[in-house]
């Protein structure tokens, strides 16, 4: 086939010193293919740096590096052919997984969602109904519940695509297979490298400049990543051609050379002893750092990893062991002197654990509520990216954690991308096998040896896939999708070698893979920059939205907003730069609208003329205004410019639910402030309703739907969901108790909620508030009838509050003996606490106890030498040692 630049033509005459056409193409070339060289060492290197905190940031520069990856060898290919990979069948299930993820988008007629679909027939029963008209009027159209997010998933999945077939194409010899096998045995020491260097002189930021919104690069080692289980598969997918490296180290055409060092091109053929005990040196770091992140997961991938590249050594026994026996010594100090406590913490969790189901108790759970989601979805699925919005609709028990993912790569995509995305799942994976089996049973020794190294990684992802999302995280993956190419070509170059037709390569497939990317690479190009410009752009504020609010939840609870509250102004900023980078961020849609009711709320509470949201609802109600522009008109008056907050809500709420209809939660905030365009309160209770379809097990949407319940008389509809959110969620607790105990007897408040330890804890203190001596000796009286029983339940939890809160019942209702018992036991699980050592003295001392009393205070006086209650108690006793001494 001749050459695209041969048909240019010859050069004009009397232009000698120009160069010719052909000429040009070649230069041309020669610079592309330094940019597709480029373009892999920033997605080998670079991208899995970025995965902790600036991930956003890293998939803009993946994204970006894979599509000029393609278009410049396309550009390199169209003008100076070359043969190439022949079609190696991965075609076919890369095309059936970009189209699967498209037609989750498309909007379907509704027969046809129905059948691909069902959930959404079954469950978005609201949706196209004339009471569900602030929805938008119109049913749910495509498969995808989140047609954003899948969007964004899209883009990276063609990403995925591209890099891959053009690396498969760039791979011409096996000099270029052991050239990437360096390149990623050399990533993945650097990553160790930089992991082992945050752990010892770190500063708690990751690449000691980020911080990450709940997470520290401190112990375990976590590297680059946010999770030191990505680490350590990370270390597991290179520790295969890092050993392989150190194996081909001393090898030329099979004989051992010693002595000097030579070179030839971008790789070394001839290595001196001192490069293979740098090799050496660096699989003890990787296998160190292994170690240090404590992932049982991750140790196990490791291990297996390295067990099967060591098998391409077997008959060197002695030069193994000469890798083997310093390595492990190396390891085992560095663990025994930098992380025996943690090592110790790991060991107990997995000895203490009755089963593997308590020792992964959430997991557990998540895969039991994904394995109940599954019916509903195994047509097409939930759309790609969709995970962390479908499963609280079946999460029963809340661990106070949103699982971004499945915590199972395979589940995830059996949920997201149903049956036929499950099934092309399991076809790449054969696929893969197929070509390692082949390229591993050829006559080639040498690439036999590779073939294991790589193997050795892909049997890792597969593996560890069962138990973890390494999958979706991109740093991890650019890895895996490298190795897949190395063994896709030692596959196709072991057929050729041995002149099998299916291995032959040809310039027809490569020429036609080359003018498909140039002709996707403008559109394809286009929607990649559109979604990925505006995530990274939004990243920024994302996290700091996300730093903000997890302190404010961990400081505040449902009883008390005032963490909330301080931080309110700054989370609302940042919410709203996400939403102004990307207009389709639903996430950040839905919690600015919460944001925006509560800042409405703040400014109510200290408002002359205080009305909560529900009475000012009420009001409106009575008052029945004229017009949407009456009733405006009315709130300003009334409530001055924060007024605006209510429309806000309202408008920021339906933009979230049209645009991710999952979230119970929402629907919660649009039947609050629905009354402002004019919502009935059948209208409201159909928004109730779908928020309990959809999140049956959150206590938020249970709470109000009892206070609705009750506000319209039905007190035992209302008890029901009230003791459904105060079982699931605990820090709901305090704002149920509060709510309901200036209106609930307290005999009746126990026999409807059945509150347990904690639970009777915050009755009384509730109704010490309210000064109820009569309902505090009723909570008292019950907690002391089930004590025992509460003191050996093994799901109560007995610390130092459990024991000195009993104390407290105990002493209320004048049982010293059983309340000094309890107190002794406080102290006991806090030694050092000044405070309730000093307690426990005053008590000995009440009940006559002298020597224990004198030896409690005795402690106390020596932290604290000027405190005068101390001073008085052991003058006291001193007194009447005295006085027992004159007699």
């Amino acid at each position: 086939m001749s050459s695209f630049a041969d048909s240019i033509g010859q050069p004009l005459a009397g232009t000698r010193s120009r160069p010719s056409t052909g000429a040009t193409a070649t230069a041309l070339a020669r610079r592309l293919e330094k940019v597709v060289h480029a373009c892999l060492l920033t997605a080998v290197f670079a991208v899995p740096m970025m995965s902790a905190c600036l991930q956003e940031f890293g998939n803009l520069l993946f994204v970006g590096s894979s599509l000029l990856m393609g278009l410049c060898w396309a550009v390199q290919q169209v003008l100076e052919p070359r043969k190439g990979s022949a079609a190696s069948g991965a075609e076919v299930i890369a095309l059936a997984a970009i189209g699967l993820v498209c037609l989750q988008q498309v909007p379907l007629p509704p027969d046809v969602l129905a059948h691909l679909a069902p959930f959404t027939r079954d469950t978005l029963t609201l949706w196209g109904t004339p009471e569900g008209r602030v929805l938008g009027g119109h049913p749910w159209q495509t498969i995808s519940l989140t047609p954003a997010l899948t969007r964004s998933g899209l883009v990276l999945l063609i990403a995925y695509v591209i890099f891959f077939f053009t690396l498969v194409q760039t791979i011409r010899t096996a000099g270029d297979i052991d050239r990437l096998l360096r390149l990623l045995a050399i990533s993945v020491t650097v990553m160790a490298v930089l992991a082992l260097g945050q752990l010892f002189v770190g500063n708690g930021l990751f690449l000691w400049m980020f911080e990450h919104p709940f997470r520290t690069a401190s112990w375990p080692a976590k590297g680059a990543f946010s999770n030191q289980n990505h680490l350590a598969h990370f270390l597991a997918l290179g520790i295969g051609p890092l050993i392989w490296w150190w194996h081909q180290s001393g090898r030329t055409d099979g004989h051992v050379m010693r002595g000097s060092t030579s070179t030839n091109g971008f790789g070394m053929t001839r290595t001196t002893e001192g490069h293979r005990r740098l090799l050496g040196v660096a699989i003890a770091l990787v296998m160190l750092t292994g170690l240090l992140t404590f992932s049982r997961g991750g140790l196990l991938a490791i291990g297996a990893a390295t067990l099967m590249a060591v098998s391409m050594v077997h008959r060197d026994w002695r030069r193994l062991l000469k890798l083997a026996i310093p390595v492990t010594i190396f390891v085992a100090l560095g663990v025994g002197l930098f992380g025996t406590g943690y090592l110790q913490q790991k060991w107990n969790a997995v000895r203490q654990a009755g089963s593997v189901q308590e020792l992964l108790q959430g997991r557990f759970a998540l895969w039991s509520a994904i394995g109940d989601a599954l019916p509903s979805f195994k047509a097409a699925g939930s759309g790609l990216g969709s995970h962390a919005e479908i499963y609280p609709t079946w999460m029963e028990r809340d661990f106070g954690v949103r699982f971004s993912h499945a915590e199972s790569g395979y589940l995830q995509v059996l949920l997201e991308l149903g049956i036929p995305g499950f099934v092309l799942l399991l076809a790449g994976v054969l696929l893969l096998a197929f070509w390692a089996v082949s390229a591993w049973w050829g006559k080639d020794r040498a690439m036999t040896a590779r073939t294991t190294a790589l193997a050795a990684g892909l049997v890792v992802s597969v593996l560890h896939s069962v138990m973890d999302f390494v999958w979706y995280i991109p740093g991890c993956m650019i890895m895996t999708l490298v190795i897949a190419a190395c063994l896709c070509r030692c596959h196709q170059l072991s057929r050729e070698a041995a002149r099998l037709p299916a291995g032959t390569a040809r310039v027809r497939w490569p020429q036609i893979l080359a003018w498909l990317i140039i002709v996707i690479s403008v559109p394809v190009g286009q929607v990649s920059a559109d979604v990925v410009l505006r995530d990274a752009n939004s990243a920024y504020d994302w996290n700091n939205y996300r730093k903000h609010s997890i302190r404010a939840r961990d400081a505040s609870s449902y009883q008390s907003l005032d963490s909330l509250d301080e931080r309110l102004d700054a989370i609302i900023m940042h919410l709203e730069n996400c939403l102004q980078h990307d207009p389709e961020d639903y996430r950040a849609a839905a919690d600015l609208s919460a944001m925006y009711l509560r800042r409405f709320e703040r400014h109510q509470s200290t408002a002359k003329n205080p009305m909560s949201v529900r009475e000012i609802r009420n009001t409106v109600r009575s008052v029945e205004f004229d017009s949407h522009q009456e009733l405006a008109e009315w709130l300003k008056r009334a409530f001055g410019h924060p007024a605006a907050d209510l429309y806000r809500t309202l408008k920021l709420a339906r933009r979230a639910v049209q645009g991710q209809p999952m979230r119970g939660e929402t629907y919660l905030v649009l039947a609050q402030v629905g009354f402002v365009m004019g919502l009935t309160d059948e209208e409201e209770d159909k928004l109730l309703e779908q928020a309990l379809k959809l999140r049956p097990y959150s206590a938020a949407v249970l709470f109000v739907s009892g206070l609705t319940q009750a506000e319209k008389g039905d007190l035992e509809s209302a008890m029901v969901h009230w003791q459904q959110a105060f079982r699931l969620d605990a820090a709901m607790r305090p704002m149920i108790v509060k709510g309901l105990v200036p209106y609930v007897s307290a005999s009746e408040f126990i026999e409807k909620l059945n509150p347990g330890p904690d639970g009777l804890w915050l009755m009384y203190t509730e109704y010490r508030a309210l000064e109820k001596t009569e309902a505090q000796e009723t909570v008292a009286n019950w907690y002391a009838r089930n004590f025992e029983h509460f003191a050996s339940d093994p799901s109560v939890e007995r610390g130092r509050f459990f024991w000195q809160r009993s104390h407290d019942l105990f002493e209320f209702i004048g049982r010293s003996r059983q309340a000094l018992a309890c107190l002794k036991l406080a102290v006991k699980q806090t030694p050092h606490d000044y405070d309730l050592r000093k307690m426990l003295a005053l008590e000995l001392l009440e009940t006559g106890s002298t020597d224990d009393a004198t030896r409690q205070l005795e402690w106390c006086q020596v932290r604290m030498p000027d405190d005068v209650q101390i001073i008085e108690a052991l003058k006291q006793i001193e007194g009447k040692s005295r006085s027992r001494g004159d007699r």
